[in-house]
């Protein structure tokens, strides 16, 4: 069955539901925690026990996203029913692009029309076995530590050189104050050069950035290193999610690995 999200239990189920994988739902999550949705309308699908399997998020952009349960069992008859119901469903409506998971995409695709599949962001994942070793060279010359809410001004000036999209400094204030998330910056001569971040009780990497005059000098490692081996003790396993090749690279060299991949699916 497929229906309209309306009761606050719902509200509750599905934010639950998402956060489960932070790093595929990355920007649902973000949702989320902001004080204007960019939804028009939610969907929950539910088999015939009526246990929640999935979620389909239609954004005001015309995109539509899909969430799906991690622990629920779509090769059973109950699964089997709501994957058909969820092709039948999207055959009948309109949207600009579905924003999918390839491992979720594998599962309807066969049902789904589709003309255009383009490869955006790869997810990669990190279990730590033990802290980085750090190498001090570095110390004499740049200064690091934990960002602060006082930081975001030149945080968001750095993000503004190197992103063409980030999370606004309120988002990232709210995430710092309510412990949800945190960072760590370097800084040469009182300007900050290089940052990253963490998300959603740490387990999503974000943010990590160097200032275009301080890129390949090993800051965005260190830097990154100082904020794994921070969170280490309480979070071991942290994904992220990364387009660019030679990020995606430098990535790889850190421990991470590529364990699915962000799909924009057209069906016109």
């Amino acid at each position: 069955m497929i229906r309209k999200m309306e009761l606050e239990s719902d509200y509750e189920n599905v934010r639950e539901m998402v956060y489960k994988m932070p790093a595929q739902n990355y920007f649902i999550c973000m949702a989320f925690e902001m004080s204007i949705s960019p939804f028009r309308e939610i969907m929950l699908c539910e088999d015939n026990h009526h246990t929640l399997t999935m979620v389909l998020f239609y954004r005001k952009s015309g995109n539509l996203q899909i969430a799906i349960h991690p622990d629920y069992n779509f090769d059973h008859e109950c699964g089997q029913a709501v994957l058909k119901e969820l092709k039948a469903h999207l055959n009948h409506f309109t949207y600009q692009k579905l924003i999918i998971s390839k491992s979720i995409f594998k599962k309807i695709e066969a049902g789904v029309p589709h003309e255009q599949i383009e490869k955006q962001a790869e997810i990669h994942h990190l279990i730590m076995s033990h802290p980085y070793e750090m190498n001090l060279a570095f110390e004499s010359t740049y200064r690091f530590r934990k960002l602060q809410c006082e930081d975001l001004d030149e945080v968001e000036s750095l993000y503004r050189m190197v992103f063409n999209g980030f999370a606004s400094k309120d988002y990232m204030k709210q995430k710092i104050k309510s412990g949800r998330g945190m960072g760590y910056g370097v800084w040469k001569d009182q300007k900050l050069v290089s940052a990253a971040q963490t998300d959603f009780e740490n387990r999503i990497l974000v943010g990590v950035a160097t200032h275009p005059a301080y890129q390949h000098l090993g800051l965005s490692r260190k830097c990154v290193q100082i904020l794994l081996n921070a969170i280490y003790t309480n979070q071991k396993e942290i994904y992220l999610q990364v387009e660019n090749p030679i990020a995606i690279r430098f990535y790889k060299t850190l421990g991470f690995n590529v364990v699915d991949l962000t799909l924009y699916v057209t069906n016109f």
